[in-house]
């Protein structure tokens, strides 16, 4: 046999070797365990990888390995029963009744409705033998109106110039608007 022949040989006997051992060394961890406990494995490693591991860091050895999975499992686990400490204070009932007042404030009257922002832009006026127009924009409609004329929710009131009263209907509530004086 050749040179190259023998390092093939030694290579591949190294190769199975490593493969025995992991082999083994899962078996031997698959023993120790302990149902609920976590799963510990090895890592994964090539077969290269794994011989030089065992040759240069004992931490690899099945020995090890099994040292490590019984710290792992004896531990005390985190969520136990035994590991909880009493309670100081009483806990209130569970499903208990309510007071009348309690229930009271619990279906308080909710608050009471606002009126909405002007969905109105002045846009101008104009007075007609003491009758003053006011022309409104809503988006992209337009309006001229005088007192006492309805816009959907909102009624003119009066209009007197700096200012302009509409009603919100809905609420009866007066919202004033700033128009300016007359020219």
């Amino acid at each position: 046999m050749t040179m190259r022949q023998y390092g093939l040989l030694v290579v591949l006997l190294l190769s199975v070797a490593a493969t025995v051992w992991t082999a083994v060394a899962e078996d031997e961890l698959a023993e120790l365990a302990v149902p609920g406990a976590p799963e510990v494995r090895p890592p994964r490693t090539t077969a290269a990888s794994a011989v030089k591991n065992v040759a240069t860091n004992p931490a690899y050895s099945p020995a090890a390995q099994i040292a490590a999975a019984q710290n792992v499992v004896t531990q005390p686990d985190t969520f136990s029963l035994a590991m909880r400490t009493p309670q100081d204070e009483e806990p209130g009932e569970l499903f208990g009744h309510q007071s009348a007042q309690q229930a009271a404030q619990a279906l308080a009257a909710p608050p009471k409705p606002t009126v909405p922002p002007l969905p109105f832009i002045y846009a101008g006026k104009l007075e007609d033998d003491g009758d003053v127009i006011v022309f409104l924009s809503e988006g992209d409609r337009h309006h001229a109106v005088h007192a006492g004329d309805v816009l959907g929710d909102w009624k003119v009131l009066i209009i007197a110039p700096p200012r302009m009263t509409l009603r919100f209907l809905p609420l009866n509530r007066e919202v004033s608007m700033t128009i300016g004086e007359v020219n």
